[in-house]
């Protein structure tokens, strides 16, 4: 399965949510699905909550009811993208979901090259507060099993 064939798959009014791992290529997925099918892209990356109010990245780095009630809100196709968007609290809002697939360690060096130059000591972040965060999602909720379309990006 590849990007044309994921857009094949998309209806008008659909709502579509594009997941993966950190560096698993979720925002340029997401991008370049959007430029295929009209409609209007959201990211979670939008919903951070703020820092003071974050204790564990896993559980409370965004505000998943207010990613939700934009994605419900959003006129036509939605095409989302975010870590996290196949967890019990989002999962159902999705018509369509997409799980990008690559292996950790290629998805690792795609971050922390994109995050280096402006995150201070990026390899610490990834190892304490990222990698964690992944790991737990990805035993806790299995995503992949739950998307409707897995996709390699490796």
């Amino acid at each position: 399965m590849n990007l044309h064939d994921v857009a094949a798959r998309i209806e008008p009014g659909m709502r579509v949510g594009i997941d993966g791992v950190m560096g698993a290529g979720k925002t340029v997925f997401a991008d370049a699905l959007a430029a295929l099918v009209s409609g209007t892209r959201l990211s979670i990356d939008e919903f951070h909550r703020p820092v003071e109010l974050r204790t564990d990245y896993y559980t409370d780095a965004f505000d998943l009811a207010a990613f939700r009630a934009a994605v419900a809100a959003a006129d036509g196709t939605v095409i989302a993208d975010g870590i996290f968007i196949h967890k019990p609290e989002i999962v159902d809002v999705w018509d369509l979901s997409v799980w990008l697939e690559v292996d950790r360690a290629t998805a690792r060096a795609r971050a922390l090259t994109r995050d280096a130059p402006w995150m201070e000591d990026a390899v610490t972040r990834y190892e304490r507060r990222y990698g964690p965060a992944e790991d737990r999602y990805l035993a806790e909720v299995d995503p992949a099993s739950l998307a409707d379309i897995v996709v390699d990006t490796a």
